[in-house]
């Protein structure tokens, strides 16, 4: 029989650090407020679906933890066995000041009839109260809930309240984990209070010792990719990548054995809300700063690689060090979607191949630039790219008014004061580089449509964006992305540089053609590449004027 453990506490009083400890423990999977969420007006329908869905999880023990679970636990005492309650108590004035920060946009959160700023979901979790101050309301909530609580802990022996900050002791978390009867017990001190968003990752291995100041570092979240990962790992490893900070969400496949596997992975695992950590922006964030201030840090989806001039000769280390000798801070990329000349369908990607085996065609002309208005901290860099074939195929006709923005910063000298702001596509001001790269996106192989409604599920994609690509997929099954006169079969970099979708410098040239030559084998294929590379050069930057309109359009976003 399964066990259950349910973790309730008011909010803002380490829930989330609550079920991270708990979910590392061998054979428990304990989610933190998994969907969906239970209105504070009792549902016994709804809770009794939710419940039954814990049960058919893989693990053992099975469990989530969120503060809505307060006034079921009558129903589920009644209605299930095995089952334990873990409640954590917060010092009250450190929970309304907390309430206070987290709420400063629904301002009148827990008051009947208050302005929720069209949070009213958030409304149905909690409950209100006809006073007229907010504090007094939250004051109330938390003298109300832990009345409650103590009732409880009287009336069940399976039910018990410990001090939050009982995760900050290790002989404390033991007691915790003692009442659970968790058959073995894995101690770790992991909270953190009074921050907008609490997480807390440790690493499940030990590749994260040493890193030393000049190693270049790769991050990135993965989740049931396991076709995807070996190649994915193979390219950069080869390209110059010495570490790899993994962040696993939940995968249900052998990710986990695969990356533990792998020396030089630094692997994390976490089933906490991929939306609620912004498209896993935060966790990548608190590991490059935990782990790579100081250092080159490239961050990257699975599905992507990163490439830049002469790449297939120049490797991560001479890019870096080139940088370095410039004082760059980085380097603006433009997102290559890729796909095969083949119907989607019949694109059939197998495990640890090139994915350019797959798809190997590009838009070559389809890209338009437009100015983010105002060089600051939320529209940096700022000119941003769209178009490409999402634009021509799946948004042109009116799907949607924006396509996705094409360009990212994903490369980066990590520092204390840098953050993205929107995954990679924004960020702190920086000094960029004077060349620009491009990631190569390998979304569409045969398994996009499915693959987007498994991210809807779980909250990683709008349902909205997974309609503009599974509609058009389910209306025309043969449906292929090549188009005569548009797309064009990847070759090199090179041939970037020449259809001007990727930019080099005369000093980048000059510093680093003698290293290409060094190590380009065949004469013969490195003249070529100086002709062709010389060629369009002077092409893009003396033959390609560019039109006075449109730069004065871009003005405003460039000064």
């Amino acid at each position: 029989m399964k066990k259950i453990i349910i973790g309730l506490g008011t909010g803002r009083c380490g829930t989330r650090s609550l079920a991270h400890l708990l979910d590392i423990q061998e054979s428990t999977q304990i989610t933190h407020q998994q969907e969906p969420s239970l209105p504070w007006k009792v549902d016994n329908k709804l809770i009794k679906s939710k419940i039954d869905g814990l049960l058919q999880l893989e693990q053992p023990i099975v469990g989530d933890v969120a503060s809505y679970y307060l006034p079921y636990i009558d129903f589920i005492q009644q209605n299930y066995s095995n089952i334990y309650f873990i409640c954590l108590k917060r010092d009250r004035q450190e929970t309304i000041n907390s309430f206070s920060k987290w709420t400063k946009t629904s301002a009148n959160l827990f008051l009947k009839g208050g302005n929720l700023d069209n949070t009213d979901h958030l409304a149905e979790l909690y409950p209100q109260y006809d006073v007229l101050a907010q504090e007094t309301a939250m004051g109330i909530y938390w003298d109300d809930y832990y009345q409650a609580t103590q009732e409880f802990a009287e009336k069940y022996d399976n039910f018990k309240i410990f001090p939050t900050t009982d995760l900050n002791h290790p002989d404390k978390t033991e007691s915790i984990l003692d009442f659970l009867e968790l058959p073995t017990k894995i101690i770790q001190s992991a909270i953190r209070l009074n921050t907008r968003e609490i997480f807390t990752l440790e690493p499940l291995n030990d590749n994260h010792l040493n890193i030393g100041p000049k190693e270049i570092l790769l991050f990135a979240n993965v989740c049931n990719n396991m076709t995807h990962i070996p190649y994915f790992l193979k390219y950069h490893r080869e390209l110059g990548v010495n570490r790899f900070f993994i962040v696993d969400n939940g995968s249900e496949d052998e990710t986990r054995e695969f990356l533990m596997s792998q020396t030089d992975v630094i692997y994390f695992f976490t089933r906490d809300s991929f939306k609620t950590a912004r498209s896993g922006l935060l966790w990548l964030e608190e590991l490059r700063h935990k782990y790579g201030v100081g250092n080159w840090c490239l961050t990257l989806d699975i599905d992507e690689m990163f490439v830049y001039p002469w790449s297939e000769y120049l490797n991560l280390q001479s890019l870096c060090k080139y940088l370095d000798s410039h004082n760059y801070q980085g380097i603006y990329t433009f997102i290559l979607d890729m796909y095969s000349k083949l119907p989607i369908k019949e694109a059939h990607y197998t495990a640890e191949e090139p994915f350019l085996k797959t798809c190997d065609y590009f838009d070559s002309n389809t890209y338009f630039a437009r100015p983010n208005m105002g060089k600051d901290q939320l529209n940096f860099p700022p000119i941003s790219i769209q178009g490409g074939v999402r634009w021509r195929v799946f948004w042109k006709n009116g799907t949607k008014p924006k396509s996705p923005t094409l360009r990212k910063i994903p490369l980066v000298k990590w520092q204390k004061d840098l953050k993205y702001m929107v995954v990679t596509h924004r960020m702190s001001p920086i000094r960029l580089a004077d060349i620009t790269g491009a990631i190569l996106h390998f979304k569409f192989f045969s398994d996009c449509a499915q693959h987007s409604l498994q991210q809807v599920r779980k909250g990683q994609r709008t349902d909205k964006d997974a309609d503009c690509y599974v509609e058009k997929i389910s209306q025309n099954p043969n449906l292929s992305l090549y188009q005569k006169g548009i797309s064009v079969k990847y070759e090199n970099t090179t041939q970037l540089v020449k259809l001007g979708l990727v930019k080099i410098s005369k000093k980048f040239i000059q510093q680093l053609l003698p290293e290409v030559k060094s190590k380009c084998k065949n004469s013969q294929i490195f003249a070529a590449i100086y002709k062709s590379m010389k060629s369009s050069f002077f092409e893009n930057y003396i033959e390609h004027k560019v039109n006075l309109k449109d730069m004065l359009n871009l003005w405003e976003s460039l000064i």
